[in-house]
């Protein structure tokens, strides 16, 4: 198990240095940004120190898209567990411990 590990953090770290842009970068962390790339803005791919870094710029790219999408149609009780769900995503990603 801890070599499959290792080689899929290898394969990941490896994805993420020859990325030419930070979407590239998203999309090789996970598939699903195909579908938002028009949330992710035009940027250089950044060298990541960590995988640690690489997982928290890949939640505060989630987050921004969540925070953008429409709420028009939600109810008061789900406005505020959308919100309290998001708080507790953001404070993930600010903990650093993945």
């Amino acid at each position: 198990m801890k070599k499959i590990f290792a080689l899929t953090a290898a394969t990941v770290l490896m994805s993420q240095v020859f990325a030419s842009s930070i979407y590239d970068q998203l999309v090789a962390f996970n598939p699903n940004w195909k579908k938002y790339k028009t949330h992710v803005k035009e940027a250089a791919g950044h060298n990541f120190h960590s995988d640690a870094e690489y997982v928290q710029a890949h939640l505060s790219c989630v987050i921004s898209v969540l925070k953008s999408n429409p709420v028009d149609h939600l109810t008061t009780k789900q406005l505020r567990t959308r919100k309290h769900l998001i708080n507790v995503l953001d404070s993930y990603l600010k903990a650093g411990i993945f």
